[in-house]
This record gives structure tokens, C-alpha cells and sequence, in this order.
């Protein structure tokens, strides 16, 4: 038989990205509908999980060369906006189409949205268990019902607009109108990451004129972030479309536009605030410091705003305070189990003076040498750190906050952890995806490919494959 031609190789890749996250799909079906308990078979029930576990590793596998190749032929072919988007959309379609079953996330938002939208509480203070006659308590993890908001008010106010959307089908069969909030997330995340990945193009272009296909196609088709932001429906693509706004923008030296797009990352999730002297910065480097303040203060206003909707009332910051005194899973959570120290603050302020380090260097670099790459890489170092030191209440969601911005660098130490990473995180979902647990198993495996592995294995590891592939 004839070779297939060049241009007809994205497209069946992109087919074949599709393929594995409906096998991550049949996976998710069997989490919700196939228990498999049975005093007949009581073989059924290890194979079922078995094949859930292997669904992801199933995944991982044809996602991850669909996303290599893809990468290859991107930078190859150097195909038009409009045929990347076109290739793309059936993926983010087999991504909405997985049942989110590696993360309950999902539900609380909504759960959440539901306390704004439909109880007319402030979700910074009052929690969703205290409605007791909402019928969606009984969906999710029980323990965050009784938790605030961790999030901006730009997700609060989201997670309402869907919640109070949602309601309009509330005559669907039970759990219909859960259903189609999830759903809804899943469009609004798709679609994040698809603008995400337009922008990235503009980012590459400037770090290395000829990589902005292969950029699209790096974030895009990210088995990581297609598995994180679609699939499992995690609100992380919301805090990555704007910070990648912002430095697109900053890449263009138009620093007023950059730093309200980090303001808007700020609203959305807070942690991007350590990103602002490093932003600064390179403003001042580039002569618009004062565009850079004038962003800062249109920013300002959209804050008063969400600050006379949710903050004027007593404690409504105080989940500032006890998200700061978390530790999760992370280098400095292993050195707290190995040693048996029972104070997490003995790890936490050493991971601070991690990441403040961090930043410094990130800062001192940036002055010496404002150039797009030095940025990037100042980013994903220090959000790469605060996710290591676990002061994110780490899961493997978060490495959407280095991960993309790593690809972007095209070379060096934090690009190869990072395309690492986007195979191997997902991989530490196995233990719960075979025995449904979160425990120190699960917590060690997720450390051990979410972290160890790309981290150690950057250090030997190059690919054969270049930025200019």
C-alpha cells in the first residue's frame, strides 16, 4: 500500500489521540456503572479494577506517541492555525466525553456554585452542609462540604453562572442536572485550553521563531493536561489561560496588558501573585513600568468589585490562613514521613525559602536578560518549586501551572522534566484507578511519577527529538 502523505499524518494522530481518551473514558464508565462485586465471581471484581488501571495506562500509552509524533509532524509540516484547531477539536470531544473518575473535584464545584447560585450564601463563609435539604450533598467527597472556598471570586462567580445554568434542567432523572454542570465545565475548560494553546504559538514565536506549530500541538495534545483540564474536569485550565495571556502580552511588551491578565490569574486562584516582581520587572526592563501599573490598577477595580460581593464580611479570608498551613504530597511531605516529623511547619518554612530563592534568581536573570525564554523559565522554576514543596496541597493537577511554560523553553533541564511529566503523572493514578484509595500507597506513587521521575529522570534523560524537530 501507498505511504500515507505528510498532511493526512496530523490528522489520523490526532484521531489516534481521540482513540485513547476514549479508552480513558471506558475506564471512567466502569468507575461509575461496574462495580463487579459478586459471591459467584469473586474473580470479577480484581479484573474490572485491573482494567481500569489499565485504562489509564492504556491512555497514557496512545496519547503520549499521538502527542510526540504529533509534535514531529507539527514542526514538519507547519500547518495553518486553522488546520491545528481543526485536528484538535474530535480530541477535546473524546476529552468532554470522559467521566471525570480520577478526581471528585468536579461535583464540589458545582456543589459549591450551588451555595452562590441557588442558597444565596457566600461561599467564602458558609459551606455547602449547611443546606441540608440541598439533594447534592449526597454526590462527592463528604469531607469538602464542609470546607469554603479555596478559589478566586472569578471561580466563584463561574462555578455560580454553571450552577445556576444547570438548574434550568433540573427536571432531567436524577443525576441529570449534575450531569450537564459537568458537562458545562468541561466546555468552558476545553475551550481554555484551546485558547491557551493559540496563545502559546504567539509565546513560541517569539522564543523561537518556526516552534509555534510544534508549541500548539505541546499543549494542546498533552495527554497531562487533556487527562487534567477536559477530562477530569480540574479548574486548573482557567488559572493557565490567563497567565499564558499575560506573558503573551508581556512577550509583546505591552506590560499594561500583561499585568491585568496576571491580576485576572490572581482572581482566579491567588498564586500567581509571587509571579508579579518577576512580571515587573521585565516591565521596567522594557521602559513600561508605568503600563505595567496602569494594569495593575484597571486589575485593582474588577478586585473591589469581587471585594464588595464577597470580602467585606468577617472571615471571609481566613481560608488564605489555612490553605498556607497545608503540606501535601511533595519532596519536603516524603522528608516529613521518612524522618516522622509530626509538625508540618518544621517542612513548610523551608519550602517557602524554596520558593522566595527561587524567585530571586528568577528576578536577578530576568534583569540581566529580559528575553521571552528567560521568562518562562523564571516562571516554571518557581511554580515548579511551590508545587515540590507541596505548599499547593499537591495533586497532579497542578503541574499545569509549570508544565506548559517548560514546553514552551524547546530545551534544557525544565523542558525535559516537563515532557516527562506529561507522561508520567498521569501514570500516578493507579493505585486509586485499581483500589480506590488515597492513602500513603497511592500518595508515594503519585510522588514517585508526578515528581521523582521527571525531576531525576530530566537529569539523564535527553531526547533525540529538539525543539526544531
Amino acid at each position: 500500500m501507498p505511504e500515507p502523505r505528510a498532511t493526512d499524518r496530523l490528522p489520523r494522530l490526532a484521531w489516534l489521540a481521540a482513540a485513547a481518551l476514549l479508552v480513558l473514558a471506558a475506564g471512567g464508565f466502569r468507575h461509575h456503572l461496574v462495580w463487579g462485586e459478586s459471591a459467584r465471581w469473586p474473580w470479577l471484581l480484581p479484573l474490572l479494577n485491573a482494567a481500569e488501571a489499565g485504562s489509564v495506562v492504556g491512555f497514557v500509552a496512545l496519547g503520549g506517541i499521538a502527542w510526540w509524533r504529533g509534535m514531529q509532524l507539527a514542526a514538519a509540516q507547519q500547518p495553518s492555525l486553522r488546520q491545528l484547531v481543526r485536528c484538535t477539536v474530535p480530541i477535546l470531544v473524546a476529552a468532554i466525553v470522559v467521566p471525570p473518575f480520577l478526581s471528585m473535584d468536579p461535583i464540589d464545584y458545582v456543589v459549591r456554585g450551588r451555595v452562590l447560585a441557588l442558597h444565596g450564601g457566600n461561599p467564602y463563609v458558609q459551606v455547602a452542609s449547611q443546606f441540608a435539604d440541598d439533594p447534592f450533598l449526597a454526590f462527592g467527597d463528604a469531607p469538602w462540604k464542609d470546607f469554603p472556598l479555596p478559589y478566586g471570586p472569578i471561580v466563584a462567580n463561574l462555578q455560580g453562572a454553571v450552577a445556576w445554568l444547570a438548574h434550568r434542567f433540573e427536571f432531567l432523572p436524577r443525576p441529570g442536572e449534575l450531569v450537564v454542570a459537568i458537562g458545562l465545565f468541561k466546555l468552558l475548560f476545553a475551550g481554555c485550553l484551546l485558547v491557551a494553546a493559540v496563545l502559546a504559538r504567539d509565546v513560541a514565536r517569539h522564543v523561537r521563531p518556526g516552534s509555534e506549530h510544534r508549541a500548539f500541538v505541546a499543549l494542546a495534545w498533552n495527554p497531562l493536561l487533556l487527562n487534567e483540564c477536559v477530562a477530569n474536569a480540574h479548574n486548573e485550565p482557567l488559572l493557565l489561560v490567563a497567565v499564558m495571556a499575560a506573558v503573551a502580552a508581556l512577550c509583546s511588551a505591552r506590560a499594561g496588558a500583561a499585568s491585568f491578565w496576571l491580576g485576572v490569574g490572581v482572581l482566579t486562584k491567588f498564586v500567581p501573585a509571587l509571579l508579579g516582581p518577576l512580571f515587573a520587572v521585565v516591565a521596567a526592563r522594557q521602559r513600561r513600568l508605568g503600563a505595567f501599573v496602569l494594569g495593575v490598577a484597571a486589575c485593582g477595580v474588577l478586585a473591589a468589585v469581587f471585594w464588595w460581593q464577597f470580602f467585606r464580611v468577617d472571615g471571609a479570608f481566613d481560608f488564605l490562613r489555612r490553605q498556607s498551613q497545608q503540606n501535601a504530597v511533595s519532596l519536603l511531605w516524603s522528608v516529613q514521613r521518612v524522618f516522622g516529623i509530626d509538625d508540618a511547619r518544621h517542612v513548610l518554612w523551608p519550602g517557602r525559602a524554596a520558593v522566595l530563592v527561587v524567585l530571586g534568581v528568577a528576578i536577578v536573570q530576568a534583569w540581566r536578560r529580559p528575553a521571552p525564554r528567560v521568562l518562562l523559565l523564571g516562571l516554571a522554576g518557581v511554580m515548579l518549586t511551590l508545587v515540590a514543596c507541596g505548599l499547593t496541597l499537591h495533586g497532579p493537577w497542578y503541574h499545569v501551572w509549570w508544565v506548559p511554560f517548560a514546553l514552551l523553553a524547546g530545551h534544557g533541564y525544565l523542558h525535559r522534566a516537563a515532557c516527562i511529566a506529561s507522561l508520567s503523572a498521569p501514570l500516578g493514578y493507579l493505585v486509586w484507578a485499581f483500589a480506590r484509595r488515597h492513602d500513603e500507597p497511592s500518595q508515594w506513587l503519585t510522588l514517585t511519577m508526578g515528581m521523582l521521575l521527571p525531576l531525576l529522570g530530566a537529569l539523564v534523560v535527553r531526547p533525540r527529538v529538539s525543539a526544531d524537530a
